[in-house]
């Protein structure tokens, strides 16, 4: 009652203004209403739209999951503890979008993997050389060096294969292993045995002899006096064989060919007392001992 009489003493042009704004709050309501359909079709459309988003979402992971360390990582499984704990370190950095940080914890587990694979294919090739396939086991030694190619006993392995067939690149693979080692033994060995095959025995002598002064007790000795015989240098092989006694006193193969050099000079009692003491070394070995034996027979007949 109180805005009704309040409302019956305005003037006549006042009343119109209210009857004005009652009419454009009426429409505007109106419009609203007439807009809802529209407003609830879009926000069911929006709805659809994030489920939709969130099912690719998903799809994706599971397609990077294909081609993502996290997924190749369960294949290192096998290893040690701490190789353990290094694959879940690296999976859980992947999982939280640290890349770098899962390469860095892989780092180590990475490399002895490699190294396994390494070592795989070259006891393959090896097997392989053994059985007489001296092509697959050329062909294991270089899948060995795709896998690593700072690899010296990858790279030695394939010169080994090449030295009868290939000199020149068993050569190549033996430069580049002492490269990579410059004071791997049987590479310095094998490359002075190629160079002798190449005829370059004065070549050959500088990597033997580094190879007996890293390893005393190796068989360089033979290979080097073999290479001084060659060139010429008769004293000393004659000298080489001594020493490769000396420092491999219970090698039967050094005692016998310081027996041969005696026997060479015409020293025979000598030599058959050397030949002697390289048959008393020898008693295990598959065919050492018949070449003592008859080395000895044959000095005996003289």
């Amino acid at each position: 009652m109180h805005l009704l009489a309040r409302y019956r003493k305005l003037t006549f042009w006042n009343k119109l203004g209210v009857w004005g704004a009652i009419a454009s709050l009426a429409a505007f309501v109106i419009w609203i209403i007439s807009l809802l359909p529209g407003i609830l079709r879009e926000r069911e459309n929006k709805a659809w739209r994030i489920t939709d988003q969130d099912t690719n979402e998903v799809v994706r992971r599971i397609e990077r999951q294909l081609s993502t360390p996290d997924t190749l990582i369960d294949s290192l499984e096998g290893f040690d503890e701490s190789d353990r704990a290094a694959i879940e370190s690296a999976r859980l950095r992947w999982r939280r979008g640290d890349a770098t940080g899962a390469i860095a914890s892989l780092d180590s587990v990475s490399a002895k993997y490699q190294e396994f694979l390494v070592s795989l294919f070259i006891v393959r090739g090896a097997a392989r050389l053994k059985s007489g396939d001296a092509v697959t086991a050329s062909v294991e030694f270089r899948r060995a060096i795709a896998v690593d190619s700072t690899s010296a006993r990858a790279h030695l392995n394939l010169a080994a294969t090449l030295a009868r067939s290939s000199p020149k690149d068993a050569l190549r693979e033996l430069d580049q292993a002492l490269r990579l080692q410059p004071d791997y033994v049987p590479a310095l060995v094998t490359r002075g045995s190629v160079l002798i095959m190449l005829g370059r025995p004065h070549d050959a002598i500088p990597d033997l002899e580094r190879a007996t002064q890293l390893q005393p007790s190796g068989s360089a000795w033979e290979v080097l006096a073999t290479a001084r015989g060659i060139a010429g240098d008769m004293e000393g092989m004659k000298r080489t064989w001594e020493e490769a006694r000396t420092h491999n006193p219970q090698s039967a193969r050094a005692w016998f060919n310081v027996a041969i050099t005696h026997y060479n000079e015409g020293s025979i009692s000598t030599a058959v007392a050397f030949a002697d003491s390289a048959l008393a070394r020898a008693p295990d070995s598959p065919d050492l001992p018949a070449q003592i034996s008859a080395f000895r027979a044959h000095a005996l007949a003289r």
